[in-house]
């Protein structure tokens, strides 16, 4: 299912994929992307703080 992201604080998360490559991300409040399923990853808080964010995952 594809799925919306609602960042809810600041912060930074380092994404892990299976094939090796990383994503650095800064994230800002109040912002919000669509991510196509399916997509694999490991979500790693790089910041000092907690990063808080809601998910929507779009059923069909």
């Amino acid at each position: 299912m594809d799925y919306m992201p609602i960042q809810l604080s600041e912060g930074k998360l380092m994404f892990e994929f299976p094939d090796g490559s990383t994503n650095e991300i800064d994230y800002v409040p109040r912002t919000a992307s669509i991510i196509k399923a399916p997509l694999e990853h490991n979500a790693i808080n790089t910041s000092n703080m907690d990063v808080i964010a809601l998910e929507i995952e779009f059923k069909k």
